[in-house]
């Protein structure tokens, strides 16, 4: 086979490959992006204690006002959807009014709540409402409450309040690795499972041309009677990808 026809067999290959990677792509851009929060409890700890001792009796004052079950909760929320959430100021608003209103469940008295850390600009009304102008994705919002009740305090979000918005609600596990994201990781999922996808078709291809051009050559130097050790380089090459094969599949 000369090289010519050795050309276009990989042409033919590759070009209609290109042609699915730019499909894929162009129904990527054009799909219509998701819009999610995340509501993640980060702890609660429950400061007073029942005293389980017989005649002996306590009560709890918080800022002078009395309390039987005092909960410290840590909440974050997060934007892990692939829209910006627009508040104040913006004509093309997905939220409904001006702020995202949180709801707080499980609590007799809500004594305190405060953002304690946020790389958005957000506030926090007296009415338990954040406020923002803008609000990107990957964006969050750590939030300590303090309150009175039974069980610790949940916060729900309307989902109605947010355009077309999945919120979704969890806690944190200790199991969970703290460790810095990789770039792939940043990537929205859908993104990244095309990419997946797309890196997997070419490195099959490219270990098809491979091994074609390895047969190719053994088969040459077979036609020539050249020694034996000239098949060596090949039989390394062909070694190699087999190893690497094992992480590709």
């Amino acid at each position: 086979m000369n090289f010519n026809s050795k050309f276009w067999t990989i042409a033919g290959v590759i070009v209609p490959t290109l042609a699915l990677i730019v499909t894929i792509f162009m129904f990527y851009a054009s799909r219509e992006k998701k819009t999610s929060l995340e509501v993640k409890k980060i702890s609660d700890t429950e400061l007073t204690r029942p005293l389980n001792v017989a005649k002996l009796s306590s009560t709890y004052l918080y800022d002078s006002i009395p309390v039987d079950h005092l909960w410290q909760t840590s909440y974050v929320i997060k934007n892990t959807g692939e829209n910006a959430l627009y508040g104040e100021g913006f004509e093309n608003k997905n939220i409904c009014g001006n702020f995202i209103k949180l709801h707080i469940r499980n609590t007799n008295k809500l004594l305190s709540i405060k953002i304690t850390d946020t790389n958005a600009d957000a506030l926090l009304d007296n009415d338990s409402s954040l406020r923002f102008t803008q609000w990107r994705p990957s964006e969050y919002v750590e939030l300590l409450l303090l309150s009175d009740g039974p069980k610790a305090p949940e916060i729900i979000i309307n989902d109605r309040d947010i355009q077309n918005a999945t919120i979704s609600y969890v806690i944190y596990s200790p199991e969970e690795q703290l460790v810095e994201q990789r770039m792939m990781d940043r990537l929205p999922r859908s993104l990244d499972r095309a990419l997946w996808w797309i890196a997997i078709i070419f490195d099959a291809l490219l270990l098809l041309i491979m091994i074609y051009g390895i047969v190719d050559g053994i088969i040459q130097t077979v036609k020539k009677k050249s020694k034996a050790y000239d098949l060596i380089p090949f039989i390394w090459v062909a070694v190699c990808l087999i190893l690497s094969s094992l992480w590709m599949f």
